[in-house]
């Protein structure tokens, strides 16, 4: 693909602002290629440069060589392109790179590809678009959309934004631009189900929820804290969420099972999957992180109160480092903080035991890999509702290639030795249900 791009006087303004590398050199601590970053995000979203960014961008994006400046460029560009309505000019830069082998091997999602429909929901502080091949599902997800801005309205009254929300066809990651307050939401494992309905309206508030903690009260994830800071920000998202939704208590019932399985493991353990946040979202998607993330921040709220959660994103800016804020405010640091909700859920007892789910068949495909099939009274993703240890409480991997998320009738696979002992702890809402097997008998 090529395009024709005139430069001129685009390199005068662009050294114009350029940054002062002697400047950048003297801080060791941050990396020159991290301040570029930072200034051409500048660039890209200032109303004044946008124009000229995008200029710049495309020129750039063809011509470096290097696959991550590549990627830098065209993420910015695909997201420009949608905020502004140019889907067609998004679609061409995400076929590029879908037609590199390199660049794809190295994407974590996919937006660029928005065909719109013409279907859309207005609200009062944000509007959903809605993509061609979605739209019928779409219209039965927004059949209960009202609740949104209903709930807005009430618990984030001082919200500051205009949200504007793809969604969109496809499945995996849906990320979002704190910056254009976007959302990207991707509707392809969801269906025309009851659950999936309040699934996606959680959603809905989930991202809101993040760009009021960013541009209203001005919470930052910072590299030098990625993990604490993403999971107080996904732990205070999914409580907006589900209680937007009346389903808080039996979505932390279930968080709560959740949570005591990581926990068993260790709380050392948990917490370097919680540093190593990126690793462990997307190389351990089985690991019950988010659950995790509920759970603690529902207990910080009912331990010291909404408005101190309030304080502590306000007041932990950029440069804060959150741990001390933490303590400032609840009077403990984070791995006390931790060790104290460990000892809450011992004595939690929010999920009833009861039978609900069977394995139908299971059988090895290697010598380590087993793959099984079930039936459960209500729709279950394995990813996020069924979790697996061995006898020494360490979590084996769970994988899934079934196309919809939550099913009743589905199947998984577990890795695991021939002469490990699997105990499952299967998690739907308020309900658990817990049995243990030996794969080969």
């Amino acid at each position: 693909m090529s395009i024709s791009v005139s430069t001129a006087g685009l390199t005068q303004a662009y050294s114009r602002h350029a940054l002062d590398t002697d400047v950048i050199e003297q801080e060791k601590k941050i990396s020159l290629t991290s301040q570029k970053n930072r200034y051409l995000k500048r660039l890209a979203y200032s109303p004044a440069t946008m124009k000229l960014f995008c200029a710049l961008a495309e020129n750039r994006l063809f011509r470096t060589k290097k696959a991550e400046r590549k990627l830098f460029y065209a993420r910015l560009l695909i997201m420009l392109y949608l905020h502004k309505g140019r889907y067609q000019r998004a679609g061409e830069i995400e076929e590029y790179l879908q037609s590199n082998a390199d660049l794809k091997s190295k994407l974590r999602f996919t937006i660029g590809n928005f065909q719109p429909s013409g279907v859309e929901y207005i609200g009062r502080s944000f509007c959903v678009l809605v993509d061609a091949r979605v739209q019928d599902l779409s219209e039965y997800l927004l059949s209960n959309i009202e609740v949104v801005d209903d709930w807005l309205t009430a618990n984030l009254a001082d919200l500051q934004t205009h949200t504007t929300l793809f969604f969109m066809s496809g499945s995996g990651p849906s990320p979002f631009n704190g910056n254009l307050n976007d959302v990207y939401l991707k509707l392809g494992h969801y269906r025309k189900q009851p659950h999936d309905r309040e699934i996606v309206i959680h959603a809905v508030i989930h991202e809101i929820a993040h760009l009021y903690l960013r541009n209203t009260l001005g919470f930052r994830i910072c590299q030098k804290e990625f993990g604490i800071r993403k999971f107080f920000d996904e732990g205070f998202a999914q409580l907006c969420g589900f209680r937007a939704v009346r389903a808080l208590d039996r979505k932390c019932a279930h968080a709560n099972t959740c949570a005591k399985a990581a926990i068993a493991e260790g709380i050392s353990t948990l917490r370097e999957s919680i540093s190593n946040w990126d690793n462990t979202l997307f190389q351990k998607r089985y690991y019950p992180l988010y659950q995790s993330a509920l759970s603690f921040v529902a207990y910080l709220e009912q331990e010291y109160g909404y408005k101190t959660l309030i304080e502590l994103f306000r007041t932990s800016s950029y440069d804060q480092n959150i741990e001390d804020t933490a303590a400032k405010l609840m009077g403990n640091k984070f791995p006390d903080l931790l060790e104290n909700w460990a000892e809450y859920l011992d004595d939690d007892s929010s999920a009833q035991k009861t039978e609900f789910f069977s394995i139908t068949k299971s059988e090895r495909t290697n010598t380590r890999t087993l793959h099984i099939e079930y039936d459960s009274d209500y729709p279950v993703y394995p990813l996020k509702d069924v979790l697996v240890c061995d006898n020494s409480q360490h979590q084996l991997v769970v994988s899934s290639t079934q196309k919809y998320r939550y099913q009743k009738t589905g199947s998984f696979s577990v890795e695991c030795p021939s002469d490990n002992i699997l105990n499952f702890v299967i998690a739907f809402d308020d309900m658990v249900q817990e049995f243990s097997m030996r794969p080969d008998l």
